[in-house]
Order: C-alpha cells, then sequence, then structure tokens
C-alpha cells in the first residue's frame, strides 16, 4: 500500500452532546499530543524492520553459541497493545529459548519466598543438564548468567561488525532502519539495541530503542500456582504457558535472587489491552502521558522523583475496565482509575501500600513502596505520587471550570504547565518538611506508622490550583 498523505486523520468528530471542557480538551490533546505524527504505512516499515534486526541479530548470537537458539520471538509492551504514545521508538521483546520451552524439560519445584512473582528453574532433561551445567548453582538455572552471557555474546558480535565495517540494516520504501550498537540498562535483564530510522524524504531521523531478553516458555501450570484477580479471571481459564524472564539483577549477597525468573503472562496483558474499548483506551494514555511522562519532568531538578510506573497504570486501568459502567465519561473513568490507585496506596486494611498483580494477586505491584516504614527516600517518593495523582484529579476539575463555550485548547495546555511547575514546588516542600524532621529527630522515625499516618503526619497532598 503506497504511502500518500502522511498526516494522520481526525480521529473524532465533535457532537452537541460533548460539552464537558474536560471531553473536548482530552480530544484534541490526544491528536495533538499523544498519536505519532507518522502515517500507518510507515508505522508498520518502522514495526517490520525493527523485528527483522532483531531476528538477524538472534540468528548471529545462535551461531556463536548454539544453546542461545530461539524457537520464537515475541512482541510485547505498548507498540504490541496499541498504547504507544507520540513515536514508535521504543520496542520490547522475548526471545524464547528453544533449549527449554518444551514439556518436562525443566521444572519449577521453588517459588522464591524472598522475591514475590518470581520462581526457581530446575533442569530434568540429563542432556541439558550437561549442556548448561556452567549456568547452574545447585541444580538451578542461573537467571543472571544467561542474561549477562546474551549480553557478552551480542557485546562481541558488534565489535565484530564495527571491526570489519560491516553494518545491519533494513531499506523500505519509506526509509532505511539501521542497527546502532547496544547497552545493557543498570539492573538488566534487558540488552538494548540501538537503532535509527532515516527516512527517504526529508524527515527527522528518529532513534529507536528495543528491550531484548531471553525467556522461556513454561508448561507446568500446575507449578505456578497462578492465581488472577476477580475482574480477569476468566481470561486465564484457557492459559497453557507462562512466560519465564530473568528478574532482576540485585546487588545483594542474597544468592537466591540470582536464580529468580519472573513469571510473566505479558500475552494475557496484551490481549486484555487489545480488549479494552476505545475509551478506556484513551484514559490509559492520557494517564500515561501525565502521571508517567510528565512525571519524568519533575527528576531533571536535584530533587529526584521516580515516577509512577506506566505497568502499575496498566493494571489498574484493566481491573476498572472490567467493572467499569458503559455510560461513565472519559473524565469519571480516570478519577476512578487515581481512585483506585490511591486507595492501593492508602488501604485500609493494610499498613503499607499494595496493588494485587493482575494474575498473582498476592504479588505486591508496589512493593517497591513497602519500605516507607525504613527509608525516607522511598517515603519522600510515595508522597509525591500521591500529589500527583491528587494533582491531576484536580487539573480535571480546574478544566471544567471553563464554561464549555469559552473552550479554547492553548488556554487548557497551560494549566498542565502550571501543574508541572506547582508540583515542582510540592516536591521542594516535602523536601523541606523531611529534612525539619531529621532536624527535629535525628533519624527518619516512623517505623511503626502506615501509609495513612505518613500522608496525615506530613499533611499531604495539597491543593495545586488554590495557591
Amino acid at each position: 500500500m503506497e504511502c500518500v498523505n502522511c498526516e494522520p486523520d481526525v480521529i473524532y468528530r465533535r457532537t452537541s452532546s460533548e460539552t464537558s471542557t474536560t471531553e473536548l480538551f482530552f480530544k484534541d490533546f490526544e491528536e495533538k499530543k499523544l498519536n505519532f505524527n507518522l502515517c500507518e504505512t510507515e508505522v508498520q516499515e518502522i514495526t517490520s524492520s525493527v523485528y527483522e534486526i532483531v531476528n538477524r541479530v538472534m540468528a548471529k548470537v545462535s551461531e556463536h553459541d548454539n544453546r542461545f537458539t530461539f524457537s520464537e520471538i515475541v512482541k510485547l509492551g505498548s507498540i504490541a497493545e496499541g498504547t504507544k504514545l507520540v513515536e514508535p521508538n521504543e520496542f520490547d521483546y522475548l526471545c524464547i529459548l528453544k533449549d527449554f520451552s518444551n514439556p518436562d524439560m525443566v521444572r519449577c519445584r521453588k517459588v522464591c519466598s524472598h522475591n514475590p512473582g518470581h520462581t526457581h528453574i530446575f533442569i530434568e532433561d540429563k542432556s541439558l543438564l550437561k549442556k548448561w551445567e556452567n549456568f547452574m548453582d545447585e541444580g538451578q538455572l542461573l537467571a543472571n548468567k544467561i542474561f549477562a552471557e546474551l549480553s557478552r555474546i551480542v557485546n562481541d558480535i558488534y565489535m565484530n561488525m564495527v571491526k570489519e565495517q560491516k553494518k545491519i540494516k533494513v531499506e523500505t520504501s519509506l526509509g532505511h532502519l539501521h542497527f546502532g550498537g547496544f547497552s545493557v540498562k543498570d539492573g538488566g535483564p534487558n540488552t538494548v539495541f540501538h537503532m535509527y530510522w532515516i527516512p527517504v524524504n526529508a524527515g527527522q531521523k528518529m532513534d529507536i530503542c528495543v528491550d531484548v531478553s531471553p525467556a522461556i516458555r513454561y508448561f507446568g501450570m500446575e507449578d505456578i500456582s497462578l492465581s488472577p484477580v476477580f475482574a480477569t479471571s476468566k481470561v486465564f481459564q484457557n492459559l497453557t504457558s507462562v512466560l519465564l524472564v530473568p528478574g532482576l539483577l540485585h546487588k545483594t549477597v542474597n544468592k537466591c535472587m540470582d536464580k529468580c525468573f519472573r513469571i510473566s503472562c505479558t500475552e494475557i496483558e496484551v490481549q486484555l489491552m487489545k480488549s479494552l474499548s476505545e475509551q478506556h483506551i484513551s484514559c490509559y494514555k492520557i494517564l500515561k502521558y501525565m502521571i508517567s511522562y510528565l512525571g519524568l519532568d519533575l527528576s531533571v531538578s536535584n530533587l529526584m522523583y521516580l515516577p509512577l510506573s506506566s505497568f502499575i497504570l496498566k493494571m489498574a486501568v484493566i481491573q476498572h475496565a472490567a467493572c467499569c459502567k458503559v455510560w461513565q465519561t472519559k473524565k469519571k473513568c480516570m478519577d476512578d482509575i487515581a481512585d483506585f490507585i490511591l486507595a492501593c496506596f492508602m488501604p485500609k486494611d493494610r499498613p503499607k501500600p499494595f496493588m494485587s498483580n493482575i494474575f498473582l494477586k498476592e504479588h505486591n505491584l508496589l512493593f517497591k513502596l513497602e519500605f516507607i516504614q525504613q527509608h525516607d527516600i522511598t517515603a519522600m517518593n510515595f508522597l509525591m505520587h500521591v500529589q500527583v495523582l491528587t494533582g491531576f484529579k484536580e487539573f480535571q476539575q480546574k478544566l471544567d471550570e471553563e464554561h464549555p463555550l469559552h473552550y479554547n485548547y492553548d488556554k487548557c495546555y497551560e494549566l498542565i504547565e502550571i501543574l508541572i511547575k506547582r508540583l515542582e514546588e510540592v516536591k521542594g516542600g516535602i523536601y523541606k518538611t523531611f529534612y525539619a524532621h531529621y532536624k527535629a529527630h535525628g533519624r527518619w522515625n516512623f517505623i511503626n506508622g502506615t501509609s495513612r499516618e505518613l500522608v496525615a503526619l506530613f499533611e499531604y497532598p495539597v491543593s495545586i490550583f488554590s495557591q
């Protein structure tokens, strides 16, 4: 299909019933800020070219060490779900190791007690035991060593390419995609392939990051004991396999963590996201931009803030969508999703933040925030999460204070800039409050407090737009 017009089609028409300023603004906002500024054909060519380069590189990995032979390459993440924002410049793939991805080859005999949502893998097949013996410890596969070896092989391949002045690239009708190197994220478990897209016609070069990780397809469902949350339980009834992905590399003396494989139902996640209504997809994209992306703007100063992950938002949207009333407005949906997350931050029946993973309801997705009682930095970040979510809710309310007849996109967008500026001020206030606490107590003294008491103690959240 030839790409004639690379301007995106208008994806909506306003109707007389759309009287909410919030609804009008977010429709404009999604079109102008969130949607790809490329035609569909170019996006398809970029997507297929990225897959081809990943496939070529992983084939070279297999030639280098036949233990790293892959039976399939699984696309996941926001590109697969159709929720990527702004540009198609981030891709995610899991490369399934052929040796372990047949029934009866490996067995998960131990779910990790130190690392929720993770398991340890034992090799059952005798020939594989010998083949992978230097990747094992006490009969268990070393997840971190598999990831590290894959990265080392990719490094050798890339350095040989540079030495021999060879290039890996894909040429299409609308542009050329080049493999430009790789890096390893701190903590893993992804090897990041760096690529760049050069349009044939006059256009800006686009840098593309591709996260690639090894994985094992595991069929022993009885060993995993999935416990999906009620809202998603039907989707899991016919599930026959899960993916086991090397966990994060932990800087710890606990060798147990070296063997941790994360239990992933990423294919179900993609399926669930694709099944969402247009309204809920829109809600997710807006929240993702407002809470995760704009939150990064609050991390550029000396006072660091790590914004809420888009994965947490995704889990919240999936659970909301399962119970949502069809007549609800987009604003009401986003308020409900924010309220759901806030309720997980400050649960009535628990002292610490807790949000269930959709397929392992005992696994706390907010486990990093469990340390608010021991770590002052974690507690400060927690307060900022609460402030950002409540600030977004207040932002929506502020939008609707303008009468629809006077709706103006640029005027509404100015409120986003005000929101970011004032959240930055609040962040500074949180640090000053913690400094005063230190002066008074000499240390972080909140060992027996709950997340609700923490919010009350420091009198957050504060109003953003009444200043």
